[in-house]
Order: C-alpha cells, then sequence, then structure tokens
C-alpha cells in the first residue's frame, strides 16, 4: 500500500476493507449510502445493474472503510472515488 499514490490506496484500503471487486469500488456513488443514525454509520447499496451478479449488494462498513468514506467525502460530488 506505501507504493501506492493516495487516490489509489484510499480506494484499494476501501476495496480490501469491503471485499467489493475493482470495478464496484470504482463506480460506487454517493447516492448508494445509507445513512444508519442509530449506529453512526452508514452502509452502500449498491443496484444490482452495477454488480456482476445483477442482484442488489449490500456494503456494511467496518471502521476502517468508514474512515476512508469520511476522507473521500466532499472531494467529489457523484463518485465516492474519483481522480480528476
Amino acid at each position: 500500500m506505501g507504493v501506492l499514490p493516495d487516490h489509489l490506496r484510499q480506494a484499494a484500503l476501501f476495496c480490501v476493507n469491503t471485499g467489493l471487486r475493482n470495478t464496484e469500488v470504482c463506480n460506487i456513488m454517493w447516492d448508494y449510502e445509507i445513512e444508519i443514525p442509530e449506529l453512526r454509520t452508514s452502509v452502500f447499496l449498491i443496484p444490482k445493474e452495477r454488480v456482476k451478479n445483477r442482484q442488489d449488494r449490500l456494503v456494511v462498513l467496518n471502521t476502517i472503510a468508514q474512515e476512508v468514506v469520511e476522507m473521500q467525502r466532499g472531494q467529489h460530488s457523484q463518485y465516492v472515488f474519483a481522480y480528476k
């Protein structure tokens, strides 16, 4: 991870901590986020059109994945992970 540029390191860290495929990570959008205030966290529900097996995918965030999401917040209006 140390040799990756920051934007790729964050995406890779998210990938490792969620189990998402590269395509799912690259295309994850803020619109997919569902806040869970009772747990002070959020999840992402990726629609079946964006998932290889064509079933909606619920992505539960552990603390590391949640930290990555918070670091990405505000960097792009549509996508969680964007570069230029």
